[in-house]
């Protein structure tokens, strides 16, 4: 988790420590410790170095030289700069650096610029001129310099200073009277003062005092006539009658250093007490009897800090203790009468947690317990026997028995309450039992769902529709609100998606809107509604094939219907044909037990239209018949007509 280079912040969260040394020709090496947040910074940056001829403002002298994907461990690097010749002519030189993450846009300078010291302007000799005159080498040098009275440098394998002496090789004497000597035949380094400290050593880089022994101490440091009656074999070994036992202070590195490879890097005896960082590859462990194990105290940043498994160091806040952790335990206590970890705060959380939290006893707090966790599991128990989690709220009483996963008791609030922005706010699993058991009034924002299914039983008998044993409302009155309950069954469902039955008389289920009931079923499967409508949307249909109504007709003629009453139902009369006769006849529908609406419709017109052919057929047959008859009832007309005639003229002919 590397919190990235901001520009807002580079300034006054960056600083470089110059160590430049000599090297040949123009070029020298440089080395440097690049902090980010107050840490060795890690990971791989782009390096710019540019020469002043002033600390603040002047002028530019020769080329920047940008060092790309340099390679930054625990803050420290080094590398070759070549600004190319002349550039160092005895005048003053100052070096300004920018970083930036290796990829980023922009270079962010560091403040202040670095002043380049004697290294290399040896590159001004090596050109050349002239060098400032020494003394011959004395055999007793005194000085009354601000700096060191004698310096030594080696950028190779060999000392930097070496005496030989058959005890304390090298001895130095203050004013004060303290006496510092290096090597012997007893003492690998030994310190003796009567007022400052007796052994003093600094370095910017590596160890201010380093010793090494095979079988004893490597370095024992006694204060105010503590016993020197030590034993053991340790690295370092510090006894005081008063203060410290072992102090160190640092700017930049570690004030006290320890590294051991079988045992413990440092074991101390009383307390432990450090104004800055306390650091372990391996890990802190602390014991203690009777006080405080480890205990941190901070103004403004995290008091004690835990690192394990290459966890990145980059975090920030200003917590108690703060845990990071690669694969185990960010933070871990244990204790056999007290408590394992304590976290006490006057305005924030007692204990702020990012990841799981496992405890293997109690977890207690006065004003209750809150987690949070975007992905996994915000609180989780295992219990053998007894309540996993426990929590009572508003004078609740305590005294409850059972051996559920969560317990939860409130006096006026929720006695158990979860919030998850991405998982389950309160997930319960149970291999025997309820997954959730709940007393009392069940409120979710958000889904509900059991992979056994989910079981509410609750006793109310008021009577009133409102209150019921489980109710869903979408509180959103928008026009595109989501629907209050949706069941979903993802495989075949046999017994359905939602499965509602009553055990007693009565309706199974109502409809309504927000003036009145629409719509009911009974327990006897009679629905009341102000109407139905059954899809019959033409593009929701396939495999069409037309049927003949006249034979529909003469199957519906011969159908037997039949008055009768369902044996559920014995008040009501009904009056239809049995679905065993309508599917033999016609062959529709799942099974010859049910008869759909749509297919008693559909064969009710196509008779309809049967019988409406069949009438149609018979009135074309009269209509014949007439117009035969008329033709018929024509011609005898005419017939008739020419046989009075020819009677008329002969009654006529026989009277003359």
């Amino acid at each position: 988790m590397r919190t990235m280079l901001k520009l807002t912040a580079l300034g006054p969260l960056l600083s470089a420590l110059c160590l430049p040394a000599f090297a040949q020709g123009t070029a020298f090496t440089y080395q440097g410790r690049l902090m980010d947040n107050g840490a060795g910074a890690n990971g791989s940056y782009d390096l710019k170095f540019t020469l002043f001829d002033a600390a603040t403002g002047g002028s530019q002298v020769g080329v920047a030289v940008t060092n790309s994907a340099v390679s930054i461990t625990n803050g420290l690097f080094t590398l070759t700069l070549d600004f190319g010749a002349g550039v160092f002519n005895g005048s003053p030189r100052a070096m300004e650096i920018g970083a930036r993450t290796n990829g980023a846009a922009n270079f962010t300078p560091l403040s202040p610029r670095q002043p380049l010291t004697a290294t290399p302007y040896a590159l001004y000799a090596a050109s050349g001129n002239p060098g400032l005159p020494g003394p011959p080498g004395p055999s007793f040098v005194t000085s009354n310099s601000p700096g060191p009275l004698i310096a030594a440098t080696n950028t190779g394998g060999g000392p930097g200073l070496q005496g030989s002496a058959a005890d304390r090789s090298v001895v130095g004497i203050s004013t004060s009277g303290n006496i510092g000597a290096l090597g012997g035949q007893t003492s690998g380094v030994y310190g003796f003062g009567f007022s400052g400290a007796s052994l003093y050593g600094t370095n910017a880089y590596g160890h201010a005092v380093r010793g090494d022994s095979g079988a004893n101490i490597a370095v024992l440091g006694i204060n105010g006539g503590a016993s020197s009656e030590v034993g053991g074999n340790g690295g370092v070994y510090g006894l005081s009658g008063s203060g410290f036992g072992i102090g160190g202070e640092s700017t930049t590195g570690d004030g006290v250093l320890g590294a051991s490879q079988s045992g413990y890097a440092g074991h101390f005896y009383g307390k432990v007490r450090a104004s800055g960082l306390i650091s372990s590859d391996a890990g802190l462990q602390a014991t203690n009897a009777y006080g405080h194990a480890v205990r941190g105290d901070s103004g403004g940043n995290i008091a004690v800090l835990g690192i394990n498994g290459g966890a990145s160091s980059d975090v920030g806040g200003n917590g108690g203790v703060y845990g990071l952790s690669g694969s185990g335990f960010g933070i871990g206590g244990e204790s056999t009468t007290g408590d394992g970890v304590l976290g006490s705060s006057q305005s924030g959380y007692a204990g702020h947690f990012y990841g799981r939290v496992r405890a293997s006893g109690l977890i207690s707090s006065d004003a209750g317990v809150q987690a949070t966790n975007a992905y996994g599991h915000a609180v989780r128990g295992d219990s053998g026997g007894n309540i996993a989690v426990l929590g009572i709220n508003g004078g609740a009483s305590s005294d409850v028995g059972g051996n559920g996963g969560v317990y939860g008791l409130s006096g006026s609030g929720f006695g158990i309450g979860g919030e998850s922005r991405t998982g389950d706010g309160v997930l319960g699993s149970s291999q025997s039992g309820y997954a959730g058991h709940f007393y009392g009034p069940l409120n979710a924002t958000g889904v509900i769902s059991g992979n056994g299914g989910l079981d509410v039983r609750v006793t109310k008998n008021s009577g009133n529709f409102n209150d019921s044993v489980a109710y869903f409302e979408n509180l959103n009155n928008a026009a595109n609100s989501s629907p209050a309950l949706r069941v979903v069954a993802s495989g075949n469902a046999a017994q359905g998606a939602l499965s509602v039955s009553t055990q007693g008389t009565g309706l199974i289920a109502r409809f309504g809107n927000a003036a009145s009931w629409v719509a009911a079923l009974d327990a006897n499967g009679n629905w009341s509604a102000t109407s139905f409508n059954p899809s019959s949307d033409r593009n929701l249909k396939e495999h069409f094939k037309p049927v003949e109504p006249r034979v529909i007709l003469e199957k519906v003629a011969a159908l037997p219907i039949l008055e009768w009453n369902f044996k559920t139902d014995t008040a009501v009369r009904h009056v239809g044909p049995m679905a065993q006769d309508f599917h033999a006849a016609f062959s529709t529908g799942t099974d010859d037990k049910h008869i759909a609406t749509v297919d008693a419709d559909g064969v009710a017109l196509a008779a309809i239209q049967g019988l409406n052919e069949k009438v149609e057929g018979g009135r074309q047959k009269a209509d014949g018949r007439i117009q035969k008859l008329e033709l018929e009832n024509a011609d005898l007309k005419t017939r008739l007509e020419k046989l009075e005639y020819l009677l008329n003229h002969k009654m006529k002919g026989d009277n003359q």
